[in-house]
């Protein structure tokens, strides 16, 4: 019979699956594409007359360049706001997504405080990356649709799935992503770029299961992206803890094997005349309920109650 100590023993003689802070599945953004299938992302708005679309201004000038074949294609297409068709053989691309983008005089929702363009504009390009997608394309453009960053939003967001424990040849395409037209505005593409990449990073911690992200290795990620970004990442350990009477937070951690942390992170970017902002965030990678401090009978209808709850 094992006791506690001899089992702890064993455990840490166990092979661990690491953790590395870079691998994921978010796509790349770059404006080399690579070799292989190019796709590209154009919008259509609701027309007053049912049946109709009208392209948007990138959509007009490609349709140009291939002599209207592609408002050929789209007559008497149904291309509704969360919808994409994909026609193949226009142009330099294998694949063209034409994705709808609802009403064209979409605005400032004001009872939802929701910019209802730009969240169209997302919608639009995760609909038409993910169609593209769909197709194995490796390359993938996509139009600013008036606004560049919810365009790079959408599209990246859109193409994003856990995949890290799938088989090589099980995992989805990982496209290269870039910015379609020459005037579309780089700047606003790489504002969203950073914001939707920071969101997948976020997603893929939460998705990570806790033998694998531990508080160890939450700290390392933390520092791997943090530290370069001027942020001052302070690590404490569990003394620290102890000695500051966090006992609910010290206890949660005892149903684990894995030691706590705790971090404090600064960042001085403002002016000096600014008031600070303190944000307080969970960052539980493992939440116990308690374990060690509940008694063994009546320990599995605790957990049904809570699978319950969830």
């Amino acid at each position: 019979m094992l006791t506690v100590k001899r089992w702890a023993r064993l455990i840490r003689c166990l092979p661990r699956r690491s953790y590395h802070p870079t691998c994921g599945g978010d796509c790349s953004c770059e404006d080399v594409m690579c070799e292989g299938k190019k796709g590209l992302v154009l919008g259509a708005y609701e027309s007053c007359n049912k049946g109709e679309l009208v392209l948007s201004p990138e959509g007009i000038k490609f349709d140009e360049t291939v002599k209207g074949r592609l408002s050929e294609l789209l007559r008497g297409a149904d291309v509704k706001l969360g919808t994409a068709r994909v026609f193949n053989g226009l142009g330099d691309f294998y694949g063209v997504a034409v994705t709808g983008l609802g009403p064209e005089k979409a605005g400032m929702n004001d009872k939802e405080t929701l910019n209802e363009c730009k969240e169209n504009i997302r919608i639009a390009a995760a609909v038409g990356a993910k169609a593209l997608q769909d197709q194995t394309v490796e390359n993938i453009m996509v139009e600013e649709f008036t606004n560049a960053e919810a365009a790079a939003e959408g599209a990246i967001l859109g193409l994003w799935r856990f995949e890290e424990f799938r088989n090589e040849e099980e995992r989805e395409t990982r496209p290269k992503v870039a910015l379609y037209g020459e005037k579309s505005n780089k700047c606003l593409w790489m504002d969203g770029v950073i914001k939707a990449r920071a969101q997948n990073l976020t997603r893929r911690l939460e998705d990570l299961p806790a033998n694998i992200l531990t508080p160890r290795e939450f700290v390392k990620a933390a520092l791997y992206y943090l530290c370069p970004c001027d942020i001052n990442v302070q690590v404490r350990d569990y003394k620290w803890i102890q000695n500051q009477g966090m006992n609910a937070f010290f206890n949660m951690a005892k149903g684990s094997c894995a030691v706590p942390y705790f971090l404090e992170l600064t960042y001085c970017g403002g002016n000096d005349n600014e008031k600070p902002i303190v944000m307080v965030g969970k960052g539980v990678t493992f939440d116990s309920g308690g374990l060690c401090l509940k008694k063994c009978k009546g320990m599995s209808n605790t957990e049904l109650i809570w699978l319950e709850l969830l």
